[in-house]
């Protein structure tokens, strides 16, 4: 198996989704709805800062300190994550933050 296809302790794939839904619960909050544009506007700014060069390097070093201890081959995970995660990040943030399935979230949303 490679470094990636490993079961990761404690399972940091559940920490990072319980992090991002106490992210839209907090924003849903303090708004009725938002409008598509202003929902756009949104997701915008977090795609272009989850894929700026800073962004990636940024995560790359919390998942060098928070996902490479927790697996066999501590070496080989500080050797491929960096650039495995920068291949990955720009492809998985702008599927993430992509304007069209936000709209559709942020407008549905009337508290």
């Amino acid at each position: 198996k490679q470094w990636y296809q490993r079961r990761v302790h404690g399972d940091v794939r559940f920490q990072l989704l319980g992090q991002v839904l106490l992210l839209l619960t907090v924003f849903s909050v303090g708004y009725a709805s938002w409008t598509c544009e202003e929902c756009d506007t949104f997701a915008g700014v977090i795609r272009s800062s989850a894929t700026s060069e800073e962004g990636i390097m940024d995560q790359v070093g919390i998942l060098l300190a928070e996902v490479c201890p927790q697996v066999e081959d501590l070496d080989e995970c500080q050797d491929e994550l960096p650039d495995f995660w920068k291949s990955l990040a720009p492809i998985m943030w702008n599927f993430a933050f992509a304007s069209e399935s936000w709209c559709e979230f942020c407008e549905a949303q009337v508290i």
